[in-house]
């Protein structure tokens, strides 16, 4: 690799082509053709775990969908339904892709925004808030309270933009 690193177009790292039949086969064997490299380039991609392990650092931040879309949450079909031992698809999603992050995020704090609910104190259609998290500001707390009331749209957009 270093000796195609050298080549350049007034100097060109040429390679012999050796065929090793012919080249057993024939004593006065020279080459089958010659490779001549006027320049090389060689890039190194780095993977996933070359940045981990040169210490990068991932924040995740968790956006929930609390539009009437996702079904009423007292139905087992909706996304927030909340089973009977307390958790939903989302808590399950958040809670195993916060479980794999946490080892590469130095503050372990992770950011949740909500959209598509009306919340108080005005009631009217909200597209990004904060969810508290904690003790009594998880999902859980907020739709079975009535701190907040899942409503029919919302725009998505001003979630994803927040946190580019």
């Amino acid at each position: 690799m270093s000796k195609l690193k050298e080549a350049s177009r007034h100097s060109p790292v040429e390679f012999d082509c050796i065929n090793e039949k012919k080249r057993q086969k024939k004593k006065s064997y020279k080459n089958s053709g010659i490779v001549s490299f006027k320049h090389c380039e060689i890039i190194t991609e780095c993977t996933f775990l070359d940045y981990i392990m040169g210490g990068c650092q991932l924040n995740f931040t968790v956006g929930i969908d609390f539009t009437g879309s996702n079904g009423d949450p007292r139905s087992p079909d909706s996304l927030h339904y909340i089973s009977p031992n307390g958790v939903n698809e989302y808590l399950t999603a958040i809670w195993s892709v916060g479980m794999v992050i946490q080892d590469y995020d130095a503050d372990k704090m992770f950011p949740a925004l909500g959209f598509g609910a009306q919340i108080p104190p005005s009631w009217q259609v909200n597209d990004m808030w904060d969810v508290i998290w904690g003790e009594g500001g998880n999902e859980r707390f907020l739709i079975r309270s009535g701190h907040i009331q899942l409503h029919t749209s919302s725009i998505y957009s001003q979630v994803s933009h927040e946190f580019p």
